[in-house]
C-alpha cells in the first residue's frame, strides 16, 4: 500500500493534528506539476517549499515540547526519590519499600512508552518529509537544515529509551529481591530528609513504625527527637506531610488517621508534584477502601474540594490521574480542565478505552441537560480518536452525548469518512443513524483528493460500508479532483464485487468496440528508480524488492518476533532497528532500511550485477540502532538466501510468475529464530540479437519516449484485431 493511503494507520491517534500534512503536500505537488505541463514551462515549487518548511517547524516544535515534558518528569523522579535512569544501575535497591518500587516501575514504564511514542512520531514524520522533499528535488538527509532537526536525529531520544529500559530491568530485579528482604527502608523518606529536613535523623525508625502501622511507636520517635512539641509550627509541616505521604504509600490506616488531622493543608510542591498524592489515593481506591477516601476528604473539611482542584506541576488535577487509572472520581467543573499539553480527563478516559470512566465523565453533562460548545468540540475530536483505536463502546458513548458528527479535520475528513475508512460497517451505520447526522449531507468530500465517504470505502474495498452509504443516499456518480468516479477507483484496485454493485446502479450503455489510441501522458516512461544503475552487456542484473507481490496476501516484508526484544513493554517493538541487504558473489553496495517499513516497496528494487548469477547469495542483517555503542549499530541477527536453490522445483531455464520468498532470520550467536524477511527477485540476463541494434544509452527509458515493444509472447489475435 502506498505511503499516503496508509499514513493515517501509522499515526498516534491523539497526536494526529500535529503530523505532516502529507496528502495535502502530495496533492499540491501534483497540481503544480500539472499546471506547469499545461503551460509547457518548468515547474516552480517555491511556494510549496516554503509551506513545507513551515510544516517542518511545526512538527519540530511539537516534538521538542513533548521531549521537554519527558525530561521534566525524569527530573521530578530524581527530586522525589533521589534516583534517575542515569544512576539507577549503580544504586542498590535491595530492601527498598515494595510500594515505592512499584511506583517507580509504573512511572518508568510510562516514561519509556512516551519516549517510544515520540520516537515513532519522529520516524513517521521523517519518512513523510523525505518523500515530499524528494519530489521537490531535495535531499532531505543532505540538507543541513533538515539534518539538524531533533525529530530527524533522535539521538537523545534513543539514548533515553535505552537508559530507561535498563532502569526498568534494575527495578524489576529489585522488586524480586525486596520480596526476600527485611526490614525495608523508604527511598522517598530517606531522600526527603537528606534534601529538605536534614535535622531529622530518625527517618529509618520512623518508616518502620509507619510500615508496622504503630502510632505509639511513631509518637515516641517524634517525642524522643524533640518534634512532638512543634507539631503546630510551620517549620514542622514539610516533615509532617512527608510522614503522611509515607503512611499513604504503606497503606497504614492508623497512622493516616493520626497524622491527617494535624495537617492543615496538603499543598506543597515537594509532596504533590506529578500527582503523587492522587496515586496513593488511587491505590486505596483499588482496594475498595472508599470509606478511607471519604474519611480523608471529610477530615480536610472546607479545604477538601479546593485541594481536589489544585493542579500539579503539569497542570493536572487529581481527576486527571483518576481517569488515567480508570477510577470514577469526578466533578463537573473539572471534566474539561486541560493540562499543560491540552489534554482533559475525558481524553484520558477515551484514549485508555475506559468505558466506565468515559460514561461517568459524560454523565455530568447529561445531568446538566446542556450541550456545552467546548464539550462538543472536544467530543468531536475524540470520536475520531476512538475510531482509530477501535474502541467501539467508547465510540457509541461519545456519539450519543452531544458529539458533532459534522466536525471536519484539517484535511476536511468527517466522522463518516473516518468510519468508512475504518472498514467497520457498524461504525458507519451508527453514524448514519445518529440524531446529529440527520439532515446532513452524506457526500462531503475531503480537501486533498475530493473523496467522499463512498470513495474511500470503494478504494479500501469495504463492500458492507459501500452498501450502507448507497442505501443512505450517497451519490456514486460524483467525480473526485482527478475526474475519477468511485466505481473506477474500485475497478482499478481490483475490488470487482464493488465495481459490479455500482455498475448495476448505472444506466445501460450501448456496447461499442473502438481502437484505443494511447496518449503521450499514458505511456510516458516512468524513469529509473532512485536506486539507479547502468547497463553492461556482459553482466546479469538481479532486481531485489521487499514485500509480497500478491496484494491478496497480508504478509509483512520484515516480521520480527517478540523474542528479539529485551523488554516486553515496548509498544513499537521494531522501532530502533534497521535491515541491511547485501550480496555475496555480486557487485552492489549494501543498502540499509530503517524499520518498520511504512509503505509498499515492491516497486523500488535494489540492483546487483554479476557474471555468475547462479552463485549469488543475498544477505539480510538486522541491526539495533544504538548511540551508546562506540562501534555503531549492533548486529542482532542474519539470514542468507541461496538464489539458485530457491527455484530448484522448476525445470531448467523456466521462470515462475510467483516470485515471493520468505526466509528466517536467526539471532546472532544463539541462533534462535527472531523473524522473517519476505522478498522477491528477478534475474535479467544479457540478451543479444543480430536483429536489434546495440545502443550506448544507459537505462531503458528516455524522457517523453513512448513505450516500445521489443518482444512478444503469445498469439497475435489481439494485434490483428487492433490493426483492423
Amino acid at each position: 500500500m502506498k505511503f499516503g493511503r496508509s499514513f493515517h494507520q501509522h499515526q498516534i491517534p491523539d497526536w494526529a493534528p500535529f503530523y505532516i500534512n502529507y496528502n495535502a503536500f502530495k496533492g499540491s505537488f501534483k497540481v503544480a506539476r500539472a499546471t506547469a505541463d499545461k503551460k509547457e514551462m518548468e515547474t516552480s515549487f517555491t511556494r510549496l517549499h516554503a509551506a513545507l518548511c513551515r510544516d517542518i517547524d511545526r512538527v519540530e516544535t511539537f516534538y521538542t515540547d513533548k521531549y521537554a515534558r519527558t525530561q521534566e518528569k525524569t527530573a521530578l523522579l530524581a527530586v522525589r526519590y533521589g534516583l534517575s535512569p542515569s544512576i539507577a544501575a549503580s544504586v542498590d535497591l535491595s530492601g527498598a519499600d515494595p510500594n515505592e518500587i512499584e511506583d517507580l516501575l509504573e512511572f518508568s514504564i510510562e516514561l519509556s512508552e512516551e519516549l517510544a511514542k515520540l520516537q515513532w512520531f519522529g520516524q513517521v514524520n521523517q519518512d513523510g518529509f523525505e518523500k515530499i522533499s524528494r519530489k521537490l528535488g531535495l535531499d532531505f538527509r543532505e540538507e543541513s537544515y533538515f539534518s539538524a532537526l531533533h525529530f530527524v536525529r533522535q539521538e537523545q531520544c534513543q539514548e533515553d529509551i535505552e537508559r530507561t529500559n535498563q532502569y526498568i530491568a534494575v527495578l524489576r530485579c529489585a522488586r524480586a529481591k525486596t520480596q526476600r528482604c527485611s526490614p525495608y527502608f523508604s527511598l522517598f523518606l530517606e531522600n526527603f530528609c537528606s534534601r529538605v529536613f536534614p535535622t531529622f535523623a530518625a527517618h529509618s525508625t520512623a518508616y518502620l513504625a509507619i510500615r508496622a502501622d504503630d502510632v505509639s511507636a511513631l509518637d515516641r520517635i517524634l517525642e524522643e527527637h524533640g518534634y512532638r512539641d512543634v507539631v503546630s509550627s510551620a517549620s514542622f509541616r514539610p516533615l509532617l506531610l512527608a510522614l503522611l505521604q509515607c503512611s499513604l504509600s504503606c497503606e497504614s490506616r492508623k497512622c493516616i488517621k493520626e497524622l491527617l488531622p494535624q495537617a492543615i493543608s496538603l499543598k506543597d510542591d515537594n509532596i504533590t508534584d506529578s500527582g503523587q498524592w492522587s496515586q496513593h489515593i488511587d491505590r486505596l481506591n483499588d482496594n475498595d477502601e472508599h470509606y478511607l477516601l471519604a474519611y480523608i476528604l471529610d477530615r480536610l473539611g472546607p479545604i477538601s474540594w479546593q485541594t481536589l482542584t489544585e493542579k500539579d506541576s503539569f497542570g493536572r488535577l487529581p481527576l486527571y490521574h483518576a481517569a488515567a487509572r480508570c477510577h470514577g472520581l469526578t466533578a463537573s467543573d473539572a471534566v474539561l480542565s486541560q493540562d499543560s499539553e491540552g489534554n482533559t480527563p475525558l481524553h484520558l478516559g477515551v484514549c485508555g478505552g475506559y468505558v466506565t470512566v468515559t460514561h461517568v465523565l459524560l454523565e455530568v453533562f447529561r445531568k446538566r441537560n446542556s450541550a456545552d460548545e467546548m464539550l462538543e468540540a472536544v467530543l468531536s475530536s475524540l470520536l475520531a480518536i476512538a475510531l482509530s483505536f477501535n474502541f467501539a463502546e467508547v465510540f457509541r458513548l461519545l456519539l450519543t452525548n452531544h458529539a458533532n458528527v459534522n466536525h471536519q479535520s484539517v484535511n476536511g475528513e468527517t466522522i463518516l469518512y473516518v468510519a468508512a475508512r475504518s472498514g467497520h460497517g457498524s461504525y458507519v451505520k451508527a453514524v448514519l443513524e445518529s440524531s446529529s447526522f440527520r439532515g446532513t449531507c452524506i457526500d462531503i468530500p475531503e480537501l486533498v483528493h475530493g473523496w467522499t465517504p463512498l470513495f474511500i470505502a470503494c478504494i479500501e474495498g469495504y463492500l458492507p460500508a459501500v452498501k450502507l452509504l448507497l442505501q443512505a443516499g450517497a451519490n456514486h456518480q460524483i467525480c473526485d479532483s482527478s475526474g475519477w468516479t468511485a466505481k473506477e477507483h474500485a475497478a482499478f484496485r481490483g475490488h470487482i464485487k464493488i465495481a459490479e454493485w455500482l455498475t448495476m446502479l448505472d444506466p445501460p450503455l450501448t456496447p461499442s468496440i473502438r481502437r484505443l489510441e494511447p496518449t503521450l501522458s499514458s505511456v510516458v516512461s516512468p524513469g529509473l528508480s532512485r536506486r539507479d544503475y547502468s547497463r553492461n552487456d556482459d553482466e546479469s542484473h538481479i532486481f531485489v524488492t521487499f514485500g509480497c507481490l500478491n496484494t491478496r496476501r497480508n504478509v509483512k516484508a520484515v516480521n520480527l518476533s517478540h523474542d528479539l526484544l529485551d523488554y516486553d513493554h515496548a509498544i513499537y517493538p521494531t522501532t530502533g532497528y534497521s535491515l541491511e541487504i547485501g550480496a555475496i558473489g555480486a557487485t552492489g553496495a549494501s543498502q540499509a532500511i530503517r524499520l518498520p517499513i511504512l509503505e509498499d516497496m515492491t516497486n523500488e528494487p535494489w540492483v546487483f550485477t554479476t557474471k555468475a548469477p547462479e552463485n549469488v547469495k543475498l544477505v539480510f542483517n538486522i541491526f539495533r540502532v544504538s548511540n551508546r555503542n562506540a562501534r555503531g549499530n549492533i548486529l542482532v541477527g542474519s539470514g542468507i538466501a541461496l538464489l539458485s536453490n530457491l527455484k530448484q522445483g522448476l525445470a531448467t531455464k523456466r521462470e515462475s510468475l510467483t516470485r515471493d520468498y520468505t526466509i528466517p532470520i536467526l539471532k546472532k550467536e544463539a541462533l534462535n529464530f527472531i523473524g522473517t524477511v519476505t522478498f522477491n527477485f528477478v534475474t535479467v540476463t544479457p540478451f543479444r540479437s543480430q536483429n536489434i541494434a546495440q545502443t550506448t544509452r544507459t537505462g531503458f527509458w528516455k524522457k517523453k519516449d513512448r513505450t516500445q515493444i521489443v518482444g512478444h509472447r503469445g498469439i497475435l489475435d489481439y494485434l490483428h484485431a487492433v490493426s483492423n
